[in-house]
């Protein structure tokens, strides 16, 4: 019997960014959220692609 394994975080897995839960999030804020946990995890590699 094939059982689905549970997804790492589950599924009230709350984004660092905004605070909401993961689940919540429409398509344009995880763009969002993953465009400024990017810029907050590498400032200086933004500085040299603009």
């Amino acid at each position: 019997m094939m059982t689905e394994q549970p997804k790492a975080g589950g599924p009230d897995e709350i984004c660092p960014i905004c605070k909401k839960p993961k689940a919540r999030h429409t398509p344009e804020e995880v763009l969002e959220c993953s465009r400024k946990m990017k810029e907050s995890q590498d400032p200086k590699e933004d500085e040299d692609h603009v």
